[in-house]
């Protein structure tokens, strides 16, 4: 098995996903917990959150993306949208990142001068 530092350096897009990536739930959820309090953010706000859906919860993320783009993709062009969501339905799981808005306001309000700049 490579190294983290290996495979960071030669990773690629990988469209051919699976279930079974060799790597453990447990293993993925160490490396978040230890990379994502790490990243670099303004101010050192740390306001990036992440979920990580395995199993059912990462197919149940799936069946309402292609649910929801049902029924906004003309239906001439779902099946290739359909075919992009299967894929990604195909891996072993689904990280989810969002800005958690209650850290980004209170750096609003605590560095008032660069309060339009946090969103961003």
């Amino acid at each position: 098995m490579k190294s983290f530092e290996q495979a960071v350096a030669l990773r690629r897009t990988n469209y051919a996903l699976g279930k079974d990536s060799g790597i453990s739930a447990e293993t993925i959820l160490k490396s978040l917990e230890t990379v994502i309090p790490a990243v670099p953010s303004a101010c050192i706000m740390q306001s990036a959150r992440v979920v990580l859906a395995l199993g059912d919860k990462h197919q149940e993320i799936w069946d309402i993306t292609k649910a929801a783009l049902q029924k906004i993709v003309p239906e001439q062009n779902f099946p290739d949208t359909e075919a992009k969501i299967n894929g990604f339905a195909a891996a072993q799981g689904t990280l989810l990142f969002f800005e958690e808005m209650g850290t980004v306001e209170h750096m609003q309000q605590t560095y008032a001068a660069y309060a339009e700049n946090f969103p961003i």
